[in-house]
């Protein structure tokens, strides 16, 4: 749901699926406006299960699975970066994470539950800020920005 919001997937821009899983993210990602969506994971089954229901979605010439491991995430900067893994992953590499998103581009992060939110909020300040929030039985997708390059934080003066 997260990425059906206005905005968030920005038509035409690259995208990035961080630990792809079953590739749903990276799926709704081409099929809701982005050219090319980047679809990463370390496990060879969920790559395979991922490229199955890629082909089946028809949008195959549109994302592109790499084999890496997200914690040595070596990934080009995109305009949209999804990711349902889990809020410790997340604390523990949300500056790494962060580096993934170009100025004025979002990140939404799935896999949180509302007790691990405040520290995931905490972890990708300042570089992200949070501007949507969807909660579903106790889970959270948080929609996170990255300032436009030159624009001034809220509450911050140049």
């Amino acid at each position: 749901r997260a990425l059906q919001a206005d905005g968030v997937v920005p038509a035409g821009a690259a995208a990035l699926d961080l630990g792809t899983g079953s590739g749903i993210l990276a799926i709704a990602a081409a099929t809701l406006g982005a050219s090319k969506v980047i679809a990463v994971d370390r496990d060879d089954d969920a790559l395979a299960n991922a490229g199955d229901n890629i082909a089946r979605n028809g949008v195959a010439s549109i994302v592109h699975l790499r084999h890496m491991d997200v914690r040595a995430i070596d990934a080009p900067v995109c305009g949209l970066v999804t990711a349902n893994l889990t809020g410790s992953f997340f604390v523990q590499y949300a500056e790494q994470l962060s580096r993934c998103v170009r100025p004025g581009g979002r990140f939404v992060a799935g896999g949180l539950t509302t007790l691990e939110e405040p520290d995931v909020r905490e972890a990708f300040a300042p570089a992200l800020s949070p501007v949507a929030r969807g909660v579903e039985d106790g889970w959270v997708a948080l929609t996170l920005r990255r300032e436009s390059a030159g624009a001034t934080a809220p509450g911050r003066h140049r």
